[in-house]
């Protein structure tokens, strides 16, 4: 249908049809919509987008039939038509009407979709607000974008999602692209477009063909990130908990999957990728068997999380995915894990087609400074969990591992319940890295965290660099206080109690 160049209008499925056409990916984003309660949408019709340009630039611009360059953009509100368009009448009067809208705006703000004018794979760089919490689900792998319309300037905090074209990119390159948007935001780099990507993993082949792991990692490389990589081999649970840690450290997780599929001419195997951007959390520590021959399982906060969200490139942005564990066996004869691309406790719509997957590697992007891998993290935990047990004697404590920055660790320090004698000369005389590890010990309540140093891969085996100990859940003058402190003698770090 012709469109304008600037138009609000009501929220409706038909018009957003009308726009993006009829897939599975529409389809999804339409339930999607309603359920965050769009109620509103402004069209800007003429959008350069940077992605779609260097796709096209890379790619299309050499087709016979070549697509336009310039895309549309819809911008969806939870509220009213009059009360959007109001805002934006209102708007232009003198900087504090500016203001006013803005902010009027930014709170129906529910994020936008980027229309691209190709056919079958409209859905271009889409931004869209989250779920409610609703006190379980857990959307680690976000960023804020500011977005410019008709010079009013708004912000949405998501993760970016587009369907794969099948030419410039298809499942992987566009997993990869998901996720850096988040990886590349925290670097301080420009995210860079599915056919850089693309390109960066040298492969051979057309974009087509798609990635394997090792081209994913090349690509990253080249781009300069690190690919930390694990896979379930005879340990489940340990892929879980290291899933759920890297969630916890606001990194992305791309799943590799694998699936036969019956043939006219016999049975394949099928692979895809998906970002995994968040999880549901149960709350309920799981027993994860020990890498470490003759030790007992080791209590891991969220490792028996079976809800998580994932970008599919198939679908959508944050769908609900389920992890299984299957007796089906690998190449090698473990059992496997699973993936159900559906709920199993409820209804779907008729067009989403639940199926499942078998997980065969997790890739996670991370910044180059963040350089321990995060079975050399899990490691640490292994070391330390010697010198806990001496600290806490009889408690029943649990573990969970993450990466966090240096700076927001520290600023996590304020408003605890610490002498501020104490949080002063941590903050003061305490350098850090720009990445941590910290390995977190707790019970109903958080006791204490080891910091890390991640910047470098261990080279003492046995022996974790602590450079503090923050133990916000141990009183001063107790026993365990005693007991860390001579744990914080022998890795020669600070130590911070509870007053």
């Amino acid at each position: 249908m012709p469109l304008a160049d600037f138009e609000v209008v009501a929220y409706s499925e038909a018009y957003l049809r009308d726009v993006l056409g009829d897939s599975h990916a529409v389809d999804y984003l339409c339930d999607y919509l309603r359920d965050i309660k769009a109620a509103s949408i402004v069209l800007e019709g003429r959008y350069v987008d940077r992605h779609y340009l260097g796709d096209f630039s890379a790619y299309y611009s050499r087709s016979f039939s070549a697509p336009v360059t310039q895309c549309r953009r819809l911008h969806f509100f939870d509220s009213d038509v009059a009360t959007t368009k109001g805002a934006f009448e209102s708007a232009y009067k003198d900087q504090d009407a500016r203001s006013a809208s803005e902010k009027l705006l930014d709170e129906h703000y529910l994020g936008f979709v980027v229309v691209r004018p190709l056919v079958g794979a409209r859905v271009g760089r889409t931004v869209l607000r989250t779920y409610p919490p609703d006190g379980f689900r857990r959307f680690q792998v976000v960023r804020s974008y500011r977005v410019n319309l008709a010079g009013l300037r708004l912000k949405i905090d998501g993760l970016a999602y587009q369907q794969q074209d099948g030419g410039a990119a298809v499942c992987a390159s566009t997993a990869l692209w998901s996720a850096l948007q988040r990886v590349a935001f925290v670097a301080g780099h420009r995210t860079p477009t599915p056919s850089m990507i693309t390109a960066a993993s040298k492969s051979p082949f057309p974009a087509s063909h798609g990635l394997s792991d090792i081209e994913m990692a090349a690509a990253l490389s080249s781009l300069g990130y690190v690919a930390d990589q694990f896979v379930p081999t005879e340990n489940r649970p340990l892929f879980r908990a290291k899933l759920i840690a890297s969630l916890e450290s606001n990194l992305p997780v791309v799943l590799s999957m694998e699936k036969e599929l019956e043939t006219g001419a016999g049975k394949i195997m099928a692979g895809h990728a998906v970002t995994v951007t968040g999880y549901r959390d149960g709350g309920i520590a799981a027993d994860v068997p020990s890498p470490a021959p003759n030790r007992s399982p080791i209590p891991m906060r969220r490792a028996g999380v079976t809800v998580i969200y994932v970008h599919d490139d198939n679908l959508g942005s944050h769908a609900h995915y389920e992890l299984f564990d299957s007796p089906d066996l690998d190449i090698a004869g473990y059992e496997t894990i699973k993936l159900r691309r559906g709920p199993s406790n409820r209804t779907v719509p008729a067009w989403w087609d639940v199926d499942e997957w078998t997980i065969v590697s997790a890739l996670v992007p991370k910044p180059e400074k963040m350089r321990m891998p995060i079975d050399a993290l899990f490691s640490d935990i292994l070391d330390l969990r010697t010198l806990v047990e001496r600290v806490f004697v009889g408690v029943n404590v649990n573990y969970s591992a993450r990466f966090c920055s240096g700076v927001d660790y520290k600023g996590t320090l304020f408003g605890k319940n610490f002498e501020i004698a104490d949080v002063a000369n941590v903050q003061q005389h305490l350098s850090l890295p720009r990445y941590v590890g910290i390995v977190s010990i707790s019970t109903e309540s958080h006791l204490c965290d080891f910091v890390l140093d991640v910047s470098e891969v261990p080279r003492e085996p046995g022996n974790p660099s602590v450079l503090a100990i923050i133990a916000p859940g141990v009183p001063r003058n107790s026993i365990a206080q005693a007991s860390l402190g001579i744990v914080a003698l022998h890795f020669d770090c600070p130590l911070i109690v509870s007053r």
